[in-house]
Formats: structure tokens, sequence, C-alpha cells
């Protein structure tokens, strides 16, 4: 069961190239055991780039973090060349949404403790 807290609770994320306001869900995916509950911060794809990247805040007030680059590809795993070199085409552009994935870390390692679920 997921809840969303009210955001005025929370610190204000900040504003990254290449991620919306809406990737920053900041819901408590709500676990039977409430150890096991934590917070989505932020949940940002490119399906274009064949990325996801994920922050979560844990009740220890630890962030995790996911980076796939496999997520979203339909062909599971098995690139073809045409994806290949269409994430070549875009180095910039990776670039700069991992730059900002990487800032939206820092973010959440600094505000941790009042991110926890």
């Amino acid at each position: 069961m997921n809840e969303t807290r009210h955001t005025t609770d929370l610190p204000e994320p900040p504003a990254l190239a290449g991620i919306t306001a809406a990737e920053w869900p900041m819901t408590i995916n709500a676990e039977k055991e409430p150890l096991d509950s934590y917070r989505i911060v932020l949940l940002t794809r490119q399906p274009d780039l064949y990325a996801e990247f994920e922050i979560d805040v844990f009740p220890s007030g630890r962030p995790r973090n996911y980076l796939d680059f496999s997520a979203l590809d339909t062909t599971q795993g098995d690139w073809t060349t045409a994806e290949i070199l269409d994430l070549a085409d875009s180095c910039d552009r990776l670039q700069q949404w991992l730059d900002s994935c990487a800032a939206a870390l820092q973010w959440a390692q600094e505000h941790a403790d009042q991110l926890r679920p």
C-alpha cells in the first residue's frame, strides 16, 4: 500500500536538468513490517536512453539507489545494434541526466533524516 505524505513536511527537491517535478513522488511504500517500508524519493526514466534511476530512503535513514540501463529495454536485455547506436548518439543528454541523478543522490543523502518514512 502506498501513501503520500504532505510535501510541506519534506525538504524541497532541487530543480535538475532532465528530471521533472513528477519524478520526485515522495511516496511511502508501506510494507507489513514497518522496518521494510521505504520512501520513494526519485524515480526517473529515460526511455530513449534505455535508463532508469531510483532513490529510496529507509527507516534507518539510509538512502539506496538503483541505476539500470536495461529496465526499459523491450528486448529483455538483448540490445540491438540500433539501440546501441541510438544510445551512443545521445551521450551528451546521457551525461546531463547522469549528472542530475548524481546531484539528486547527493541531495537525498544530505536530507536523509528528513526523508525517512
